[in-house]
Order: structure tokens, then C-alpha cells, then sequence
């Protein structure tokens, strides 16, 4: 009579999970799990490469930006006196912003650029 062998089976991590257990297993359905989690260990070094690759795209363009003076923005509080000195510049100014919505980022932008380059009107500054 042919018994089958119960093997200690551990993986180290699968999707940020240890796996273990002893298990009757059959020899087939054994290589079946191995070649499995061998796709997965190749599957999950594919994708460490490519966000690696990404990464290192993402910090290249980031210093490009700052050498050219593109920065992060930064969203910051702004008192219910200034976003209205922000809308009445905005819609002076061509761009649509509703009373009471979000301003949009490219408006705040826009009214940054105005303000350093001393375009705005006295009832316009902040």
C-alpha cells in the first residue's frame, strides 16, 4: 500500500503573509505548489523591478522639475477672506470658480504667479 508522505511546507511570504503547515501531499500535486509559488517569487521580482524602474523615472523627473523651478503645491488652510480674494481675482481673470466650490489647484497656481509677479489688484492681495 502506498502512503503519502506528510511534509512540512513554508513559504517565507506571500503577499506580505508567512504560509506553513504540514501536510499530506502527493508528489504531483507537490511540483504543482512549487511551480506555483517559483511564477509568483518571478512574478513578484518582475514587479520589484519595474516599480524600481519607476521609482528611479519619478526622482529623475522630480530633480528635473526642481532645476527648473517646478515645485510641489502645497495645500494649505486659507481663511474664508482669502479664498474670496482668490475667486474675485480668478473671475477678473478668465478662470471659472464657483462661490462656494474647491478651488482648483491651477487657480491657486495662476493667482501665485499674479501675486509674485505683482499683477494683482489692491483688492485682490492677501
Amino acid at each position: 500500500m502506498k502512503t503519502t508522505p506528510v511534509i512540512k511546507m513554508e513559504f517565507e511570504c506571500i503577499l506580505g503573509r508567512p504560509y506553513m503547515g504540514l501536510v499530506e501531499i502527493t508528489d504531483q500535486k507537490h511540483r504543482a505548489v512549487e511551480t506555483q509559488y517559483r511564477a509568483y517569487k518571478d512574478a513578484e521580482e518582475s514587479l520589484a523591478k519595474r516599480l524600481k524602474a519607476r521609482d528611479d523615472a519619478a526622482a529623475k523627473l522630480i530633480r528635473t522639475l526642481d532645476e527648473i523651478g517646478v515645485h510641489p503645491v502645497r495645500n494649505e488652510k486659507l481663511s474664508p477672506e482669502k479664498l474670496a480674494k482668490i475667486r474675485q481675482w480668478a473671475n477678473r481673470n478668465g478662470h471659472e470658480v464657483k462661490p462656494k466650490s474647491r478651488i482648483p489647484v491651477v487657480v491657486k497656481a495662476a493667482y501665485d504667479k499674479a501675486a509674485a509677479a505683482g499683477e494683482l489688484q489692491p483688492d485682490e492681495q492677501i
